[in-house]
């Protein structure tokens, strides 16, 4: 695992990587091409980029969400909003997955299987309740488990 800081994580996961958030340009209000290659290139040693996980659309976690797909070549999974978000910002569709909860992928078969699990941000959230997700490996390694529901 690497944390970089806010809510930024990168979880290697032997073959697969995971980004979490990466809003390395926070406070912009563009996604900056530039500070996302100087971080990827430095988490590149470490492993890949193969998915990124947004939580919600704020600048401090969202800013350079599409930028990472892009440099990355990775999917990404998010809500409705930030995926047509990162569609505009010229994101092939195709590397898009929009989440609302209930979902379950396969990242890695057979090894690692995420929950999206809906929650709620912030008091006074109406309609659309952004997703978090839950990751869990197989008893091939048993560091990940399920989210506990409540």
């Amino acid at each position: 695992m690497t944390w970089f800081g806010i809510s930024n994580w990168h979880y290697q996961i032997g073959e697969l990587g995971i980004l979490l958030d990466g809003a390395v340009g926070f406070p912009a209000r563009e996604p900056n091409p530039e500070v996302v290659q100087k971080v990827r290139e430095a988490l590149l040693k470490k492993g890949t980029i193969d998915y990124v996980l947004l939580g919600h659309l704020h600048g401090d976690h969202s800013v350079d969400t599409p930028e990472w797909v892009k440099q990355a070549g990775a999917t990404l999974i998010a809500s409705a909003n930030a995926c047509a978000e990162a569609e505009a910002y010229g994101v092939p569709a195709y590397r898009l997955r929009p989440v609302e909860g209930g979902e379950t992928f396969r990242l890695s078969p057979p090894h690692v299987e995420m929950h999206v699990v809906k929650w709620v941000h912030s008091v006074g959230s109406v309609s659309r309740f952004p997703p978090t997700v839950a990751l869990k490996r197989s008893a091939f390694c048993s560091r990940f488990r399920p989210l506990a529901r409540s």
